[in-house]
């Protein structure tokens, strides 16, 4: 396969993971929103999070993943959370290391 092949099938992905991920609606982003500044009310920065945080988002993650969602569009999703919501990107970025498993492994929703 050519480069300009390769290229192609890689954006052909891209678009295929940003329109599923448009399935999860703009009430489901202003939700996660609203829930991380909640979070970031009682805790001003990352380090300090308690187990419920993660345990929480776990959930989350879960149940997008048993809905059928893929890891790349669970987390191109947050990211896109992370690009609107400057001011809580620390707390989506927790989120989204749980998401690519940078976190212990009872906490991991997709495996490596």
């Amino acid at each position: 396969m050519t480069l300009v092949e390769q290229q192609g099938v890689w954006n052909g992905r891209q678009r295929k993971i940003k329109n599923l991920m448009c399935q999860i609606d703009k009430k489901e982003t202003l939700s996660v929103i609203a829930d991380i500044k909640d979070w970031q009310a009682i805790y001003e920065n990352v380090e300090n999070l308690p187990l419920a945080f993660y345990l929480k988002y776990k959930k989350l993650l879960s149940s997008y993943k048993d809905a059928g969602k893929s890891k790349e569009e669970v987390l191109y999703f947050f990211s896109k959370i992370a690009e609107d919501y400057q001011d809580g990107s620390a707390f989506v970025h927790e989120i989204m290391d749980l998401i690519e498993g940078y976190c212990q492994p009872d906490f991991r929703v997709w495996s490596k």
